[in-house]
């Protein structure tokens, strides 16, 4: 969460607008999958529950950098930023749950 917010602070990244977009998949899916790994190794919570925790909690993190974002000179918050954050923290969340999952509920 700290490396996403010190991106956020940073003015003019130089490169083609996908790379803006490849940024946000991985540092949104890395970390829904991280809240999940959180959440399964401190809950007691059924698997989709978990999911849709670690997804809920990557997105409002989404929304937040957004904002945070607002207040950033030369930087500007985006509404499509905010799809594609919740697109790869629902990636993420369901890829971790897929390849680390050792629970049985």
């Amino acid at each position: 969460m700290m490396l996403i917010f010190y991106m956020s602070t940073l003015t003019g990244l130089p490169g083609p607008w996908w790379k803006s977009y490849v940024g946000h998949i991985v540092e949104y899916s890395v970390l829904s999958g991280l809240f999940w790994f959180a959440l399964t190794r401190t809950t007691e919570l059924k698997n989709n529950t978990i999911i849709f925790i670690a997804l809920l909690l990557a997105t409002a993190y989404g929304f937040s950098d957004e904002w945070h974002q607002s207040l950033v000179r030369g930087r500007t918050p985006e509404g499509q930023d905010l799809i594609i954050d919740f697109i790869a923290a629902t990636m993420g969340a369901i890829l971790a749950h897929s390849f680390f999952n050792k629970r049985v509920n």
